[in-house]
């Protein structure tokens, strides 16, 4: 407060002072009109004092288009982080993810067969084995370590199952008994410390009267390809790329049922036929820019149960090519990939 607003707020003191009339005191002695005017000065001195303490406030605060209310809310500067909203008593808290297993302990699941299985097979990367949404007649075999793949999260020799992956599903349904259900393959990686093994499974999870998607089967399904014939067959269709000898790698290439043109293997080829003279002509002119000489077979495991991925070293670019099978024969799909 500065020397001016001190002399003003005197000056109106002075003022009020003047203009209020001094208090009289009568000369009875009556308890009751003594005790009413000590009370009516006092009044009198606390007005005074109410209006000196609002033209002081009325002096020193800012004007009011500056003040803020109650309700006012400062507005961070700009480029500043908006200020947290402060939590609620008592309001419930969002969920967070966890690891605990997805079905609920009341013993419900949900009505969705490939939802369900997908939250039970993350259960096997990290554990526990879930409480519920698994059959009991399958859940003791589970939970005990297998002697041999496949296994559940640990088997007997220390594998753990560090990956896998849904190809394939079915649906099937019984009218008779009202169950309906879905079927899945399920390719699943195994390592331990000395190896690693990928074994395909199939797992059937059958649907209840009450919506509830529970796990009743879980095997081990043989892979209709031998590994070793997967292997000849892409080595065969690698060194006819490396010879240039597209005709070899067209017939290779080009067997199964499916239409060349409708095939998304060949997409980047661009056929414009679906013979194999269309492919081994569409083959020579990708390999301009592709890299199809030099590839070196490097591992091969089950991609599902009638087929088998390798992986193929060209020029430095891991390629990843699949054999399958069509009436008994193997082909290869897929082609080198571009230059970089």
């Amino acid at each position: 407060m500065n020397d001016t607003q001190r002399e003003d707020i005197r000056s109106m003191l002075g003022k009020v002072l003047d203009a209020a009339p001094a208090p009289t005191f009568p000369r009875q002695s009556g308890p009751d009109r003594t005790a009413g005017a000590g009370q009516r000065y006092v009044l009198g001195v606390a007005a005074v004092l109410v209006v000196v303490t609002v033209v002081a406030l009325a002096i020193v605060l800012p004007r009011s288009e500056e003040r803020l209310t109650l309700n006012e809310v400062p507005s961070p500067p700009t480029g500043s982080a908006e200020p947290a909203t402060p939590a609620l008593s008592g309001a419930p808290s969002l969920p967070t993810a966890t690891s605990d297993p997805p079905a609920s302990t009341d013993g419900t699941c949900g009505d969705d067969p490939g939802v369900v299985l997908t939250d039970l097979l993350a259960t096997r990367l990290s554990g526990p084995l879930p409480l519920n949404c698994i059959d009991s007649s399958i859940r003791s075999r589970l939970a005990e370590p297998a002697a041999s793949l496949p296994c559940w999260t640990v088997c007997a020799d220390g594998s753990t199952v560090v990956d896998f992956e849904i190809v394939r599903r079915s649906e099937f349904e019984q009218p008779s008994t009202n169950e309906r259900g879905s079927s899945f393959e399920v390719v699943v990686s195994y390592a331990n410390d000395d190896d690693a093994e990928v074994v395909v499974e199939r797992l059937h999870l059958t649907v209840d009267e009450n919506g509830n998607a529970t796990l009743t089967n879980w095997t081990e399904v043989d892979v209709a390809i031998d590994i070793a014939e997967a292997l000849q067959v892409v080595t065969d269709y690698v060194d006819a790329l490396d010879r240039a000898d597209f005709a070899r790698a067209a017939e290779i290439l080009g067997g199964g049922q499916a239409e060349l043109t409708e095939r998304v293997d060949l997409d980047p080829l661009q056929l414009e036929g679906n013979t194999n003279a269309d492919l081994e002509r569409a083959l020579e002119m990708w390999c301009e820019s592709a890299v199809c000489s030099g590839g070196v077979v490097v591992s091969a495991s089950p991609s599902s149960s009638v087929s088998i991925d390798v992986a193929v070293d060209l020029g430095g670019q891991l390629t990843t090519l699949r054999v399958a099978t069509s009436e008994g024969a193997l082909h290869v799909l897929g082609v080198p990939a571009e230059n970089r």
